[in-house]
């Protein structure tokens, strides 16, 4: 019966040395089979091993023809397995490659939606009933050994098949998102209420005590009981980032619900049971949000980075509300669902949310070292916007005017767009007390003192006032020319006492340097002293931040 099955299957697959193969071996086990009617039974064993060896032979020939025609890795997303009805073989009658079992083991456990099958001596591959006691080949493909449980052991063995969810989804907006990056191999995730629930990710659980399969569990009493099997895994998109999670088959029928959403990562939490037997799960985490584009940290012409992720809202977006209601985020599409995919910015006109610019689309420019325009295009019927961001006290963005029709303008003043505080901003005092001065910095303007010429200074940052060269803390205008007097990387100190700090500048244009002198009084400013010697530039500054506490 083997032979005339081996015989159909090759037949089915057009495999006609294996078809004359399986003939042979047939005819001569006929012969072997009353071996009394034989005069020679040492010449019989020679033939029967001469012919068995052709019979091997001739089916490897032809098993590797059908391997050398066949498409895939021999690893088969889950849904297409069980909807076609089929068990796990690796029999080319199926289409699958049988000679490359060592690769395809390896790319089944990198590849969450598949499959794990071994290769058996006999030629066929079957997990449909023997999952518990794989044979996988070595290194070299030629020798076997025992393997207990599936190939991958976060697996789940489920009716004979080594089963993965598929973790890797694709989001409604575009992006991959890859639910493994959740998974403990070490430790359940462990959520008190009225019972315990242990719940884990693209596996099955790491609690030992569970029934096997179990991707959700719940301890009540004394009982450890399966509230989700991870080979019923079910996913369903609500918006782009946020995705049901459903596992059914647990024990009396149980059953559980996570929503994984876009958010600061929170962990998994319960949140009830409704219907009865039903659980309920939140699970908030930054796997869910999509990729940040790489130019959200950029590097200002000043030469310090700048992060715009940091004004990210994966909560909500910021709204404008103005002739009509704007949404606006920053390094990321827009939360609220009702927008098309991908915008970054929208506008609610009416009873239509529409896209005002692509997060695909977007385009930078520096205006100067804390000035960057973003610009989105792409928006619906070809609607832009442009963001200008600038350093300032935070007052988030704002909508400013739609100029020309269809590119609508905003503003957002944010402390991401200074630079750095340097780290000699806050002082130990020789009186023992802690000295700020950053309460001095204005992010809005420079300080303007008028003599033979202007100056400009500020505190803890670089000027704001944009003619001046790249990282001039101090700046004098002389005639039409904007010259640094002194740069902020530049900054030496030195305490004449408790009260007084000398601040000194040099590096500026033409080796022109500057000195400030605080101290502690009522608030006066800053205040031009002299040029002494010449190109070093003397200041006073008399500030109630010096003073003692």
């Amino acid at each position: 019966d083997r032979v005339l099955d081996v015989r159909r299957r090759c037949f089915r697959s057009g495999c006609v040395a294996l078809f004359w193969a399986a003939g042979l071996c047939q005819y001569h086990s006929l012969l072997w089979a009353a071996p009394q009617k034989r005069t020679d039974s040492r010449m019989a064993a020679s033939s029967s091993a001469a012919v068995v060896l052709l019979c091997v032979i001739l089916a490897s020939l032809q098993l590797n023809a059908s391997a050398a025609t066949t498409t895939g890795t021999g690893c088969v997303p889950v849904p297409e397995l069980i909807s076609a009805g089929r068990t796990c073989t690796s029999d080319p009658f199926y289409g699958f490659n049988t000679l490359d079992l060592t690769a395809c083991l390896a790319s089944c456990v990198s590849q969450p939606s598949c499959v794990a099958f071994a290769f058996y001596p006999s030629g066929y591959c079957n997990l449909h009933s023997e999952c518990g006691t794989l044979k996988v080949p070595d290194a070299s493909g030629s020798v076997y050994r025992p393997v207990q449980g599936c190939a991958d052991p976060a697996s789940a063995c489920s009716n004979g098949f080594c089963y993965r969810p598929a973790c890797m989804q694709q989001s409604p907006g575009g992006w991959s998102v890859n639910l493994e990056r959740l998974t403990n191999n070490t430790a359940d995730a462990l959520l008190i209420s009225t019972y315990k629930y242990y719940i884990n990710m693209c596996r099955t659980l790491v609690t030992a005590s569970f029934p096997t399969n179990t991707a959700i569990g719940q301890f009540a009493g004394s009982s450890y009981v399966s509230i989700g099997t991870l080979s019923s895994a079910a996913f369903s998109w609500q918006t782009s980032t946020v995705l049901v999670l459903q596992f059914t088959g647990g024990t009396d029928g149980r059953q559980s619900k996570i929503t994984l959403s876009c958010g600061a990562a929170s962990g998994p939490a319960f949140v009830n049971e409704s219907p009865i037997m039903t659980y309920n799960f939140k699970w908030v985490t930054p796997v869910m949000c999509p990729p940040r584009p790489a130019w959200c940290v950029q590097q200002s012409p000043g030469g310090w980075s700048i992060d715009l992720n940091q004004l990210t809202n994966h909560n909500a977006d910021y709204l404008q509300s103005s002739t009509y209601e704007y949404y606006i985020n920053m390094c990321r599409t827009l939360v609220t669902a009702s927008f098309p995919p991908n915008a970054a910015v929208g506008q609610f006109e009416g009873s239509s949310y529409l896209s005002i610019g692509t997060l695909s689309s977007a385009a930078y420019s520096w205006q100067n070292s804390t000035v960057l325009l973003l610009q989105y295009t792409g928006g619906t019927d070809g609607r832009q916007s442009k963001i200008t961001l600038s350093c300032g006290a935070a007052s988030g963005p704002a909508f400013v005017n739609e100029s020309p029709i269809m590119t609508y303008n905003f503003k957002w003043v944010t402390p991401v767009m200074c630079p750095p505080r340097p780290a000699w901003c806050v002082q130990q005092s020789p009186g023992g007390w802690s000295i700020d001065l950053n309460q001095l910095t204005n992010y809005n303007a420079d300080y303007l003192l008028s003599s033979t010429y202007e100056y400009y200074i500020n505190m803890c940052r670089t000027l704001v006032t944009a003619s001046f060269p790249p990282n001039a803390a101090v700046g004098q205008f002389e005639g039409s020319n904007y010259v640094s007097i002194g740069t902020l990387s530049s900054a030496v100190y030195s305490w004449q006492n408790s009260t007084v700090l000398l601040l000194q500048y040099t590096g500026g244009t033409d080796g022109r340097q500057s000195k400030i002198t605080l101290s502690c009084g009522a608030a006066s400013g800053p205040a031009f002293v002299n040029e002494s010697p010449i190109m070093t530039y003397n200041f006073k500054w008399v500030t109630p931040v010096m003073c003692p506490p």
